[in-house]
Parts: C-alpha cells; sequence; structure tokens
C-alpha cells in the first residue's frame, strides 16, 4: 500500500533541519520564538488566518511508513475495515500513522503500532459517537452501555456472541461495536505485554473510564438547547479529549513512572490540563470547517462566534488567543519548578502531542477537508469479528 501523503523536502521550523514527509495545506510562517501563522478553510473554501503559538521541537518517528502498513492490516484483522471499501479509503486520507509518528518520535515499531492503532480506535469510536445524527451520541442510556462495553474491552474483556444484541442499534453497530470492543481489547493485551504488570495500565484505564463518561456529558449537552459560553465549553472539552490516555500509553511504552504525589499536585495537573487543551483547541480550529458543515456546534469557534456575535474570522482570532494562552501557561508551568527524568521524559510527551497535533493538521489531511468520517458501513457485518490475537 502506498504512503497516502506523498513527501516533499519542505523542513519543519524547529526541526533542525528535519523534513516531514507531507505537503502543507497551506504555506505558513514561523519565527524563533514559536508563532506560526497558520491559514484555515472555511465553509466556502474562503482561506481565513491564525497566528498560533507553539515554542515545541517538532520530529517525526522513522518508523512511520511501517506504521502505515501495521495499521491498515490491523483495522482489517480487527473487522474495522475491507480493503478497498468507503472506510478504509477514510483511513488513507486521516494518516492516523502520521500523527502517531509526529507525536510518538521515539518509540520502536511496535510501540509506535500500539500507539497507531490505539489512535484509530479513538477517531472510529468518535465518529460513531460524536454527532447529532448519531443513533448513539443523541442516547444517554445508550451510549453509556457502549462505553460500558468498551470499558470491558479496556479491561482485557473480548465481546461474546450475542453481547450486543440488546443494544437498540442497527445490526451494522452492534457488529462495530463488538470489533471496536475486541480492538481494545488486543490494544490491553499488548500493553501487558509491553508492561508485564496489570497496576502498571492502572492510569490507562481510569484516563479511560473518564473519557467514556465525558462521552455521555457530551450527549447530555447535545440533547439540550442551551447556548454553551466559554467556561461550560472548557469544561466539555477536558472531559470528552481522549488526550489523557494518549499520554498514559506514552508513559507505558516509554516506562516512565510518575508518583501519585506529583500526579495529584497542583503543578503537574496544571500542565496536563493544558496540554489537553491545546490539543483539544488546536483540532477545533482545524476542524471548524468540517464541524460547521456537518451542522455541529461543539467547536471552539462555533461557541465564540455565537456567544459573541461575530464574523468567523474575528471568532477565529478569538479562538487563537484562547488556544495560546493554555501554550502559555503550560510553558510558565514547566520552568516553575525542577522535575524527576521521568516526570520531565512525561512533559517532553505532553510538549510532542501540542507540537505533533498542529503539525498533522498542517499536513494534507482529508479527514478535515470536508463533512467526511471514517463512520462507513461495514460489508462483513454478519460474520465473527477476527482478532488479531486469534
Amino acid at each position: 500500500m502506498k504512503p497516502s501523503i506523498s513527501p516533499t523536502t519542505t523542513p519543519s521550523t524547529g526541526c533542525a533541519g528535519l523534513s516531514l514527509p507531507f505537503e502543507r495545506r497551506t504555506d505558513r510562517q514561523a519565527d524563533r520564538l514559536g508563532r506560526h501563522l497558520v491559514s484555515i478553510c472555511d465553509v466556502d473554501d474562503s482561506l481565513l488566518e491564525a497566528d498560533l503559538f507553539m515554542p515545541f521541537e517538532a520530529g517525526l518517528n522513522i518508523s512511520v511508513i511501517d506504521a502505515e502498513v501495521q495499521n491498515f492490516n490491523w483495522l482489517v484483522d480487527m473487522g474495522l475495515i475491507v480493503p478497498g471499501d468507503a472506510a478504509s479509503e477514510a483511513v488513507e486520507h486521516a494518516a492516523f500513522h502520521h500523527l502517531s509518528s509526529l507525536v510518538y518520535q521515539v518509540e520502536d515499531g511496535e510501540s509506535l503500532a500500539l500507539v497507531t492503532n490505539f489512535i484509530t480506535f479513538l477517531f472510529f469510536f468518535d465518529d460513531m459517537v460524536d454527532s447529532s445524527d448519531s443513533e448513539i451520541g443523541t442516547n444517554i442510556e445508550l451510549i453509556a452501555s457502549v462505553g460500558e462495553m468498551m470499558m470491558m474491552g479496556v479491561l482485557g474483556n473480548r465481546a461474546f456472541e450475542g453481547s450486543c444484541d440488546d443494544l437498540a442499534v442497527t445490526p451494522r453497530l452492534r457488529w462495530k461495536i463488538g470489533a471496536l470492543q475486541n480492538a481494545l481489547a488486543d490494544l490491553t493485551r499488548r500493553m501487558l505485554k509491553i508492561t508485564g504488570d496489570q497496576t502498571a495500565l492502572e492510569f490507562y484505564t481510569e484516563a479511560m473510564s473518564e473519557y467514556f463518561e465525558g462521552n455521555i456529558i457530551e450527549a447530555r449537552m447535545r440533547c439540550s438547547v442551551e447556548t454553551c459560553d466559554l467556561p461550560r465549553y472548557t469544561d466539555l472539552r477536558l472531559a470528552v479529549s481522549a488526550v489523557h490516555p494518549c499520554l498514559e500509553i506514552g508513559a507505558i511504552t516509554r516506562g516512565l513512572r510518575v508518583s501519585d504525589a506529583v500526579r495529584n499536585s497542583d503543578d503537574f495537573r496544571e500542565l496536563r490540563r493544558a496540554c489537553n487543551l491545546s490539543v483539544s483547541y488546536i483540532n477545533d480550529l482545524f476542524s471548524y470547517r468540517k464541524e460547521a458543515l456537518a451542522g455541529e456546534t461543539s467547536n471552539l469557534v462555533h461557541v465564540l462566534r455565537s456567544a459573541l456575535d461575530l464574523e468567523t474570522q474575528d471568532a477565529l482570532d478569538r479562538a487563537a488567543v484562547v488556544a495560546n494562552k493554555v501554550v502559555f501557561e503550560f510553558v510558565d508551568g514547566r520552568d516553575s519548578r525542577s522535575w524527576s527524568e521521568d516526570e520531565r521524559g512525561y512533559i517532553e510527551l505532553m510538549e510532542a502531542w501540542m507540537r505533533g497535533n498542529m503539525e498533522w493538521y498542517l499536513a494534507v489531511n482529508e479527514r478535515y477537508m470536508g463533512a467526511s468520517s471514517t463512520d462507513r458501513a461495514i460489508p462483513r457485518y454478519g460474520s465473527e469479528p477476527i482478532s488479531a490475537n486469534a
């Protein structure tokens, strides 16, 4: 399978000359202080500008192409795509292996495959539930049941025959839910192979539980007619973002141990909060067009535009200010005290997530060019899902 993004020799600022293997969607300028002037498409295809602060160094894992091939084969094994179908094309366009390779820059091939598969799971799950048109995302009881099934997968339990029969969804969605649970169970099995210790997955399990609880909160808000202001939207973003489990998997692959005392300290919690919001807000800026075309309102640009009655460019300017503020807060918090070696490693992972996430959106990423989705029909829903560990 050929790479989904064609190579270029354009270097990325801050990369020490490293050339990233993708084309920029638009030209951008960056200075030594981490300022990036980027272009973002509006719903009418006109270009808007955002002035972003992102001072962290960019990089790329050398196993990026291997990760693409493995991810495709894993999705086939899990029963989530069929080669050549619409879902496989959506995965190729989205280039999740590039996101993982931009973030998890030092992982070996096996670990990079693990995080790539997890990120891809997140997008499949998100596309299934994060929509006003979703038969799951607008049903609080149903999304809670699905979340319970996903947590069974997080604990290493595969879906059994008939486990989805009581869900009031189409046969295709029952198939997909079972396949996603099996995907999570496979990921847990592979994480245990790395750690050899179930207790080492404690923080990952807790973060996944918070993520699925957040989806219930978002479903309630989606069913509400109340206007969402910035503080409330920030709370929602912190709840539904899957940044924390992504960080915990990185801690597992890198063998980083951060004590409970440090994790519960205000300094460390604020760093995680700032990282979470940075990734979430950058997502909002670049996905504004896609979500506006789909009629979604859970987006920072939309919230500011509606609350302040702004034109889109003005709302985007305000959104960039909000996004930049959390990066400044992160830098201030990072530099305010000394950290142990493992703690610094975790902080470096957070920095890589913030920068790598932005770099991914600046790439030719067709997931955010329109109202596209990985939530496509799966032709084989009448068969039992294939497991990679079978």
